[in-house]
């Protein structure tokens, strides 16, 4: 059964890891408001990175927000064992771990800032393996934030900013 998500601190992650490469970059890049803008998104400074990054769009049916999956990194499709391409968040997981993310993703958007937690995988067959993810607020209107970029690793990955992935 997953766990719920534990807050960390940025001092909690190791600066190698792909959530902490990205909080790097994103830290060098974000607005007065918190968020950072799609514009300013440059994939080819966190490369090793990518394979572990998936974007989500928030998606507003009138009543509620919702968040599309419109790309999902090949490591971090590997690791849930699922593409999330194409999905919304919690569709293709347990109840309670979907619950969890959405007020997590709806927080992100209302607060503008990153949510970094410990969590296990939230795949019954999986949840034995424990991540560490970075929810990050983007703004492709410059106005409010309307995307989320999650970077989701098992703990022992340690990647550099240009490329390359190991395990430590």
């Amino acid at each position: 059964m997953p766990l719920r998500p534990k807050t960390l601190s940025p001092s909690d992650i190791h600066p190698a890891h792909p959530v902490g490469v990205f909080l790097s970059y994103y830290r060098a890049l974000a607005d007065e408001r918190g968020f950072l803008l799609r514009e300013r998104f440059d994939p080819s400074r966190v490369s090793g990175v990518l394979g572990w990054l998936l974007v989500f769009e928030n998606v507003y049916d009138g009543q509620t927000e919702s968040y599309l999956c419109t790309l999902c990194g090949a490591s971090a499709g590997d690791l849930f064992g699922y593409d999330y391409i194409g999905n919304l968040l919690g569709e293709v997981m347990p109840r309670q771990a979907a619950e969890w993310r959405i007020e997590e993703f709806r927080n992100v958007t209302e607060t503008a800032r990153p949510s970094l937690t410990r969590a296990s995988l939230p795949n019954a067959e999986r949840d034995f393996i424990t991540l560490i993810r970075g929810v990050f607020p983007v703004s492709k209107s410059a106005t409010h934030v309307d995307e989320i970029m999650l970077v989701a690793a098992p703990e022992e990955i340690r990647v550099s900013f240009y490329g390359g992935t190991h395990g430590h």
